[in-house]
């Protein structure tokens, strides 16, 4: 599986907050390096799960294309299903802990989306 990080990716712009009436288009024009931390996940997991390669471009245009870039970066809840309707993959959200483990011990794979607690200090797995 190739690594993706999301920090390589400054080129490429991302859409974001799309449906903020009160963002200008300049405020809404983010980077997947700022903003795409969900695409480079959901690229690396088909690659991993599939014998296809999704690119980090084609992955932000089924984002935008879905309004999963309706908020700050991308909505799993929106993107996940679609892509794994796109590539005929199982999807399932949860914030429970036995759930993961279950899962990997069954061979699954988890995209762990990892937020950012008031106050905290933000580092390059916590953007």
């Amino acid at each position: 599986m190739k690594y993706i990080n999301q920090c390589d990716y400054e080129h490429i712009p991302y859409r974001t907050n799309v449906l903020r009436q009160d963002f200008t288009p300049e405020q809404k024009m983010k980077s997947v390096a700022k903003s795409g931390c969900g695409p480079c996940s959901i690229c690396m997991m088909v690659e991993l799960l599939t014998d296809t390669s999704l690119s980090v471009e084609d992955c932000v245009k089924i984002a935008e294309e879905s309004v999963a870039n309706h908020s700050v970066g991308t909505d799993m809840k929106i993107l996940g299903p679609v892509i794994a309707k796109k590539f005929n993959l199982e999807y399932k959200q949860s914030n429970n802990l036995e759930d993961a483990i279950e899962h990997l011990k069954l061979g699954g794979k988890i995209v762990v989306h990892v937020g950012v607690p008031v106050g905290a200090e933000i580092g390059l797995f916590t953007k």
